[in-house]
């Protein structure tokens, strides 16, 4: 890791709400999956579960990151892996156009789930997966999501709809947030 990289995961550790906004390809991305382990390893080690990531960005991010960190995870870019070994890595669930709601709500309790900004508002069910994904608990541990990141933050500023249901996602048992901006 750089030392960008090394110094916003210190920021991150320290507290609770974090933007990192530095220049494109200077490895932003890699951030949240590197403090999501090292959350994962501290919380091992004080005897609570792993805990759980909820990664919310553009679509397009969605083609290549969840492979990065579980090959195989979704059709597109096979790329490197983050981990040496799948063993290692965590569970990844991704949310996507054309899911019903058992669906939805199975990739839910993977350990780290993806869903797209334009995910949001749509409604399964009658009810919009932001308002799934903000009082989701995990099926067998009940542990709700602990470390949300919003990749390309600046989409939800202001008072828009999803930075409404950000917020929602947020008031509803997250413990650690993280943003990033490009």
């Amino acid at each position: 890791p750089s030392w960008r990289q090394r110094i916003a995961i210190m920021e991150a550790q320290r507290q609770q709400h974090v933007i990192i906004g530095f220049e494109p390809g200077l490895g932003k991305t890699f951030i949240p999956v590197w403090l999501y382990q090292l959350l994962a390893e501290q919380r091992l080690a004080e005897n609570q579960g792993k805990g759980r990531m909820l990664y919310i960005g553009p679509k397009i991010v969605m083609s290549e990151l969840p492979n990065r960190i579980r090959p195989g995870s979704v059709q597109g870019i096979a790329g490197h892996s983050y981990y040496v070994s799948d063993d290692l890595a965590p569970t990844v669930g991704v949310i996507t156009d054309g899911l019903d709601a058992a669906e939805i709500e199975e990739r839910m309790n993977a350990e780290v789930v993806f869903c797209p900004y334009t995910m949001l508002n749509v409604v399964k069910d009658d009810i919009a997966i932001s308002d799934r994904l903000a009082a989701h608990r995990h099926k067998t541990t009940r542990e709700p999501f602990t470390l949300l990141v919003a990749d390309e933050c600046h989409k939800i500023k202001g008072n828009g709809d999803w930075t409404e249901r950000i917020r929602h996602i947020i008031h509803h048992g997250l413990q650690e947030f993280l943003a990033e901006e490009t």
